[in-house]
């Protein structure tokens, strides 16, 4: 998978920039209330929150990326994104279907919100590939004026592990 032209929400980690494709984005909150333990998750999995009437799982990117800072970070928003085809298949603004329950939809931590940008095909690269760990959660790179912007697949950023732990966690709780 890799990175293709169009509009992204750049937001920062650790002084870092990353981007996500508009199209997989649900929403962005500055509160939410407390982030419920969940049993098994593996480190960089906080919780779940309760959002649209769903339960939501929330990961910290900068823990699963091994960004350095990342255990002292301060979160200052979540990015709900839809992890699905949801968002592919049409359904306005990524939030699914009246029949959609969620099952989707992940809640990445994030120190702050930058901009919606237009990254124009002139200015995307390949991404690094200098260790095995990245799992491919890295599809590209933009080279902005001001910045090298990470590029990210959020579906990609979850392990086996965290993605079974999640499913177990909803269906205990639907």
């Amino acid at each position: 998978m890799t990175a293709k032209p169009g509009q992204y929400l750049t937001f920062e980690l650790c002084g870092h920039m990353y981007a996500i494709s508009i199209d997989k984005i649900a929403s962005i909150l500055n509160e939410w209330g407390s982030i419920a333990p969940v049993p098994e998750f593996p480190d960089y999995g906080k919780g779940a929150i309760n959002h649209w009437g769903y339960v939501i799982p929330v990961i910290d990117p900068r823990l699963r990326m091994n960004i350095p800072g990342a255990q002292t970070a301060q979160t200052s928003c979540l990015i709900i994104v839809n992890t699905g085809d949801v968002a592919e298949n049409g359904a306005e603004n990524g939030k699914g279907s009246e029949e959609d329950d969620g099952a989707g939809m992940l809640g990445l931590m994030a120190d702050n919100i930058s901009t919606i940008m237009n990254f124009e095909e002139s200015g995307l690269c390949e991404p690094p590939r200098l260790t095995a760990h990245t799992s491919g959660y890295i599809i590209g790179v933009y080279k902005a004026p001001s910045a090298i912007i990470m590029i990210l697949e959020p579906k990609l950023l979850l392990t086996e592990d965290m993605s079974r732990a999640m499913e177990e966690f909803r269906e205990s709780h639907s």
